[in-house]
Parts: structure tokens; sequence; C-alpha cells
């Protein structure tokens, strides 16, 4: 099996068209799909999102912020004037969602494992 699932690039070559907006040469694109650790790859257009750079932070967001934004908004049913409390908040997915939540308008209360996490989480607000 092709090693890797999430991944960004930029487009190298398209086969015939139509194509989405915004998939054309040159594009900046991530995906969602085996073979993100390949050099090239071979997708349909239809696993391709347009990104505005092609860079690691990217790939983060595609995992973790997705992670995030599904917990709190589909499982935890999240809306705007809440409390929302977050596990792990100094982690990856965690500050994901303490920003997702802040973002909502909600008071975000998070735990974390150190002081120096503690002062991180802080300055998120």
């Amino acid at each position: 099996f092709d090693v890797g699932f999430e991944s960004v690039g930029i487009i190298a070559a398209l086969g015939p068209g139509p194509h989405p907006e915004g998939i054309f040469v040159g594009a900046h694109v991530a995906s969602m799909t085996y073979g993100g650790f390949s050099e090239f790859g071979v997708l349909s257009t239809r696993h391709l999102i347009p990104v505005g750079r092609a860079s690691p932070a990217v790939v983060a967001m595609l995992l973790s912020g997705l992670t995030a934004s599904i917990g709190l908004q589909e499982a935890g049913r999240m809306t705007t004037g809440e409390v929302v409390m977050i596990t792990a908040a100094a982690g990856g997915t965690g500050m994901f969602a303490v920003q997702l939540a802040k973002l909502a308008g909600n008071h975000v209360i998070g735990t974390c494992g150190s002081d120096e996490k503690a002062d991180m989480l802080r300055r998120l607000g």
C-alpha cells in the first residue's frame, strides 16, 4: 500500500478538462489520499483541495484541524456562548480546538501537562 495520507504540492500536469475551479497547472493543492509520501502522484481532481500555499502547515491543518472541527461541531454540537472544555489543549489537535472554539465565541477551559504549555495556551487567549 502507498504510504502517507495527507499531502500538499503543486500541480505539475493535468489531463483533459474541464477541471474544478482553482485546479490548474501551477496551483497549490492539498489532498487526503494514499500515497502522500510520494515525490509525485497521479490523483483525481476530486481529491484536490486548492490552498494558498503548499506548506507543511497545511498538512497539520488537514488532520489535526479537521479532527478538532469535527469533534467540536459534529460530535460536540458546539454553538456560540458556551463554556468549552478541551483536554490536551496544548497538543496539535487541542490547539486547533482552542482556537476554533474561541472563534465561535465561546469561553474555553483547557487542560495541559506543564507550566510552559499553560503559558502558551494563555498567549492564545
